[in-house]
């Protein structure tokens, strides 16, 4: 339909004794990716950051990749074949350098940023964090330490956070963290992360990876609202599944979730962590179609 690529950015016409900017037309994975980065609000918040030569770029740099998979060294001669062409930044592998060190360094840019994309993304409550751990050998890493190493690798690592929306998905920050660190130590550091940027009511869902009766203990004592899956053979769920069992699949006991038909039941436990008691309200979801 002719949509803008950058507002304000396209030349000039005459339209009724007044001069507005020229329709760009935009098409294929490109158009797409123009309509989400305006739909999320990702562009604004880029430019709120970092001014609109650098948001462009930075821009351009990530449809590049995303619509590729290539480094980002060939992104120039590829975007001259879209209107991405008119980004008014060096996109020649000095130009990307330069632009990602001026990144890098703007710290007041990057919070402004967070602040502007926490807003458009409707200061979200629910949070999902989801931790990648990334083994090396590399000697060049400073983050890189001996920790506990979920693929059981004899290696340094340096662990990847993710902070994400529940309900639209959407990434809201990452942090790199030395290997060493515990897992509920960066659960608080990135909790206290989001509240500097104003996030303050909030809660994390965590996969079953996250679940030790040491960190059970630790998140509780750290005062973060939190729901961690649970492994079905940890003692006390096997002996609430045995006790809940015939209640769970009570068609009483069943709710509609899209297109799916479970069953729920619930009860408050008490879980003894290393001389400490642990209380928290336990789930259990029956899904019959997996059964079968």
């Amino acid at each position: 339909e002719g949509e803008k690529l950058w507002p304000g950015r396209g030349p000039s016409r005459a339209v009724g004794g007044r001069a507005e900017p020229e329709r760009v037309e935009v098409w294929g994975v490109t158009a797409a990716f123009l309509a989400l980065a305006a739909r999320t609000g990702l562009d604004a918040a880029l430019a709120e950051g970092f001014g609109q030569d650098d948001a462009e770029a930075l821009l351009a740099l990530a449809i590049h990749r995303a619509a590729t998979g290539h480094a980002a060294f060939r992104a120039a001669s590829w975007l001259d074949g879209t209107p991405l062409v008119k980004v008014k930044r060096d996109l020649s592998s000095a130009g990307i350098s330069r632009l990602h060190r001026r990144i890098g360094e703007n710290v007041d840019g990057q919070a402004r940023f967070r602040q502007a994309w926490l807003e458009w993304c409707g200061r979200p409550r629910s949070l999902v964090c989801d931790t990648t751990s990334i083994s090396t050998r590399s000697p060049r890493l400073r983050d890189a330490e001996y920790g506990y190493n979920r693929d059981h690798e004899s290696l340094p690592q340096v662990n990847l956070i993710l902070v994400h929306a529940r309900e639209t998905g959407l990434p809201l920050c990452w942090r790199l963290v030395p290997g060493s660190v515990p897992d509920v130590a960066t659960l608080r550091t990135t909790a206290r992360f989001l509240r500097e940027d104003g996030l303050s009511e909030f809660g994390f869902a965590l996969d079953k990876e996250f679940y030790s009766r040491a960190n059970l203990r630790d998140l509780a004592g750290a005062e973060l609202d939190f729901v961690v899956g649970v492994p079905l053979h940890v003692k006390w769920a096997q002996a609430m599944l045995r006790r809940k069992r015939t209640a769970l699949e009570s068609l009483k006991r069943m709710f509609s979730f899209g297109d799916r038909e479970l069953h729920h039941v619930a009860e408050k436990v008490e879980i003894a962590c290393d001389g400490e008691t642990v209380r928290a309200m336990a789930h259990l979801y029956f899904d019959p179609l997996r059964r079968q």
